[in-house]
Formats: C-alpha cells, sequence, structure tokens
C-alpha cells in the first residue's frame, strides 16, 4: 500500500526532506527536495509546470520552501486514483485491511516525535498538541470496537 511504502521510505520524513540538526521553531528545518504524493507516487515537483507557492512556518514567517500548486487535471488524476484504490480496498478481507492499518500505526508511532517536530514547524502547533495528535494517530492498535 502506498502510505506503508511512504512510512518505510528510508530518509524520507512525510513530505520533507531535511538535514542538519533538528530544533523546533529555530529555522534549522532544511526542505532539500519537497515532492508531492499524487496517484500512488511520489511526483519530483520539478517536472510539474504550475505556479510554486511558499510553504511558511508560522512562528517565524519563514518560508520552508516552495511547492507546486495542483492543477485541475491533477485533481482529476488524484481522484481517479483514490477511486481506484478504493476499489482494491473494499476488496480486501477485514483481517488484511486491518493488518495493512496496524502495521500503519506502528510505524507512525516508532516515528512519533520525529513527526510531531515536523507538525509543530509545518503547522504551527504546540509541541505537546503535535504528540497527541500523532499519539492518537498511532493508537490503532489499542482500539476495539
Amino acid at each position: 500500500m502506498a502510505l506503508l511504502s511512504c512510512l518505510r521510505t528510508p530518509g524520507l520524513r512525510g513530505a520533507l526532506h531535511y538535514t542538519g540538526t533538528r530544533s523546533i521553531s529555530s529555522g534549522t528545518l532544511h526542505i532539500k527536495d519537497p515532492q508531492n504524493f499524487w496517484c500512488g507516487g511520489r511526483v519530483n515537483l520539478k517536472d510539474v509546470k504550475t505556479k510554486s507557492e511558499p510553504v511558511y512556518e508560522p512562528a517565524t514567517s519563514r518560508v520552508l520552501c516552495q511547492l507546486q500548486a495542483c492543477g485541475a487535471a491533477d485533481v482529476d488524476a488524484a481522484v481517479g486514483s483514490a477511486s481506484a484504490a478504493l476499489t482494491v480496498w473494499s476488496k480486501l478481507a477485514g483481517t488484511e485491511r486491518a493488518r495493512v492499518m496496524l502495521e500503519a500505526a506502528r510505524l507512525i508511532e516508532n516515528r512519533r516525535e520525529e513527526i510531531a517536530e515536523i507538525e509543530v514547524v509545518n503547522n504551527g502547533k504546540s509541541i505537546t498538541e503535535a504528540r497527541l495528535d500523532v499519539h492518537f494517530a498511532g493508537q490503532a492498535t489499542t482500539l476495539s470496537g
């Protein structure tokens, strides 16, 4: 599944790639190669011919990177991809869907601090709120019903 391969990719930090020492809202998050995830794969933005837009760190107003905006054709392709994925997903047995979701929860939990730090810089949340968000995202292993 695309989600699991994204989380398993060595050196991949969600949609952000960074180097150097990380410190929350300190200007040390460096995005080397921002990419979008479209239609089941990473798209190098250098190949996309749409207008770029700055992504700001809310706490400092520093520009983290430039990202390409999606055009109508990109949105149509993403919707088509999601529809095709739903067809495949809905045919999986419940146990197989559960296995995929539990694995995703495990991968999120294993990288919870890293994900929370990126959320702080990218969204302006407090570290406490970001840690709670990531904590609950990884709780699929403890929920029942």
